[in-house]
């Protein structure tokens, strides 16, 4: 399983990991708490799935806190399967 991994000025940062290159799955993303409300996660978002999209990948997947769950739904994903606990947090 190779990654691939970017860190923007310690404001954010991401992994892509490629899963038998079936879809790029994020991991760990978070924006910084002062940095929040400033559009980042959006601008984040593009250029991740951009990105991933420039790789060859044409199915993305994110294990998402459930509170974001709006955000995602926003930039084109859906809830697949139940909620469950990832680090003692709820996820979709």
């Amino acid at each position: 399983m190779a990654c691939k991994r970017f860190c923007f000025f310690g404001l954010v940062g991401l992994q892509i990991k490629d899963l038998y290159r079936e879809f790029a799955k994020q991991e760990r993303v978070t924006v910084r708490e002062p940095y929040r409300g400033k559009g980042l996660g959006h601008k984040l978002r593009v250029f991740m799935i951009t990105v991933a999209k420039e790789q060859g990948f044409k199915k993305f997947k994110v294990h998402a806190q459930a509170y974001l769950k709006d955000f995602y739904q926003k930039h084109g994903f859906e809830v697949v399967g139940d909620m469950f606990k990832e680090a003692g947090i709820d996820h979709f």
